[in-house]
């Protein structure tokens, strides 16, 4: 038997007002005669504990969180879903997408051994990874020597293109630092390769319940996917379709400066996508020699576009003498060529890959 003379009980409050738990006080019988009543001050001090016990668990469960969605999301976009926690729910949202892949990670992985190789990548991700927080975008995930990034979700941001665009020129200005940084290591193909594509996709916790990981899901990404491996194959840096600068032109003030850093370069259907994608290099280092090498590049396009191979010919012999290095005008060409050696005079205009 319990020697109970009294007690009191007070609840602690969770966020939405529901009873988490409850702070407990009694007083026990030391003798026949009763103690003396607990008093309002008494139960007051009760409620105040509770009070500070609830306090304590909400700031607890908010820094908690906060630590968790740091690790995806930058300080602006945290603090929007601090506030609106359900901004995190599965649904259909407008996203750009990047995908930025490590050129030479191979070569240096073989070359210096596992532990210089993963405090080299680290610092390398650590550089892009710095790039996408900067223009709030979300580190969706790291694949081997790739990382992957998105715009436009959680929460909206009508400029997600432009934002995404930003983002591969910064990382490009890290390649010249992290070599010098790294030139004890860093091959001479060290560089990123970028691919950016936007439209619809499926966004949420794409993880599980045992690994939160916020992204995307859908065709949107598997064509950033494709895009990005097609870089290799164009030999340039940064490939992006005809639906993101389509969105960047709708911005204003800096979008305009994008689009004129931007080449049409080909009209492809990558491996397992059932559509034809268009496709635009991006070059922030555009010079007034690039500007003209692209309107003579977008020139010789149209004319092949057109089955005028001639016409096409001729303007890509001019330019790939003066530009040989320019892989696309010399793919160009090498299309154009075998064109006219079958001597057709009707031409598909689009790059069918068969390959990732």
């Amino acid at each position: 038997m319990i020697s109970l003379d009294r007690a009191v009980a007070a609840p602690m409050f969770g966020k939405g007002g529901e009873i988490i738990g409850v702070v407990y006080g009694d007083r026990r019988v030391v003798d026949e005669r009763s103690n003396e009543p607990i008093g309002e001050l008494e139960a007051t001090l009760l409620e105040v504990m509770a009070s500070a016990v609830a306090s304590g668990l909400a700031r607890q469960h908010e820094e908690s969180l906060r630590a968790s969605l740091t690790q995806f999301f930058s300080p602006a976009v945290t603090d929007r879903l601090e506030k609106n926690e359900n901004l995190l729910l599965g649904r259909d949202a407008d996203v750009t997408v990047l995908f930025c892949d490590i050129r030479g990670f191979s070569a240096v992985s073989k070359r210096v051994g596992p532990a210089r190789t993963i405090e080299w990548i680290n610092d390398v991700m650590t550089e892009l990874s710095q790039c996408v927080i900067e223009t709030d975008g979300v580190l969706v995930d790291y694949i081997g020597d790739e990382l992957m990034a998105m715009w436009g979700a959680p929460a909206q941001q009508p400029d997600h293109a432009l934002r995404a665009c930003r983002t591969a020129s910064l990382m490009l200005k890290q390649i010249e630092p992290l070599r010098q940084k790294w030139s004890d290591i860093t091959s001479d193909q060290f560089g990123f390769g970028i691919g950016i594509n936007t439209g619809v996709a499926q966004v949420g916790n794409t993880g599980s319940k045992v690994k939160f990981k916020y992204g995307p899901l859908g065709n949107t990404v598997n064509v950033a996917s494709r895009v990005q491996g097609m870089t290799k194959a164009f030999g340039v840096r940064v490939l992006l379709t005809s639906s993101t600068l389509n969105e960047v032109e709708k911005c204003q003030g800096a979008a305009s400066e994008i689009v004129l850093q931007t080449r049409h370069l080909a009209d492809v259907k990558p491996l397992g996508i059932n559509e034809v994608v268009t496709l635009f290099e991006l070059n922030p280092d555009a010079n007034p020699n690039w500007q003209q090498m692209r309107l003579s590049y977008e020139r010789a396009l149209d004319c092949y576009h057109k089955s005028d191979l001639a016409g096409s010919a001729k303007e890509l012999a001019s330019l790939v003498y003066k530009n040989a290095d320019d892989t696309p005008s010399v793919l160009l060409l090498g299309r154009v060529v075998d064109a006219l050696t079958h001597k057709k005079t009707v031409v598909d205009p689009v790059f069918v890959f068969e390959h990732k």
